[in-house]
């Protein structure tokens, strides 16, 4: 398991993958093993940058220290989209510290992943159902015809049974019994 890289998919808790590939970029990139340095070997699985690294513990940023089991140094060209200053070559991660003919502005550039996309403006308000705006017409309709006159009513106590108990709760007023609250 030595230079297995554990990726995380993001979309379930339990999707995690370990890889013993290395990741690379859509150049195949040259790795040495720190096992064997007589022969770096190519690796072909691309990776297509269609959203941003994450592993474990969250997303890479440019504020993420990167800990690797050795020190990158560029020996060709890195064709990437990001301001890398450095010389024509594969990248070459091999023991040693980070060396090459140019300066590289910051190792973890190298696995950037493209700026995400501006946030699209939001969608105009959803239009209620027509079934429920006729709804309410028709029941703002009726209040307004009904309404007036239902203070003018005198009210019909025979629906309440006789042994019934009001209670007002902000007058503290108990009243039991039909007749009672009549008056």
């Amino acid at each position: 398991m030595a230079g297995a890289i554990t990726t995380v998919d993001g979309r379930r808790e339990d999707d995690i993958a370990v890889r013993d590939s290395p990741i690379t970029t859509s150049d195949p990139i040259t790795t040495s093993s720190p096992k064997n340095t007589s022969s770096p070997k190519k690796t072909s699985d691309p990776i297509t940058a269609t959203g941003p690294i994450t592993t474990a513990i969250g997303p890479i940023s440019a504020a993420s220290p990167i800990t690797t089991a050795g020190p990158i140094t560029t020996a060709g060209p890195i064709s990437t989209s990001g301001p890398i200053n450095a010389p024509p070559g594969p990248l070459t991660a091999s023991p040693g510290p980070i060396t090459g003919a140019g300066p590289i502005t910051s190792p973890l550039l190298l696995l950037r992943a493209p700026p995400a996309p501006l946030l699209a403006p939001a969608a105009p308000p959803r239009r209620p159902n027509p079934s429920m705006e006729e709804h309410l017409a028709l029941m703002h309709d009726k209040l307004r015809h009904e309404l007036p006159n239902f203070f003018l009513k005198i009210p019909d106590y025979a629906l309440y049974s006789p042994d019934i108990e009001f209670v007002n709760h902000p007058l503290r007023l108990h009243t039991r019994g039909r007749a009672m609250y009549q008056v």
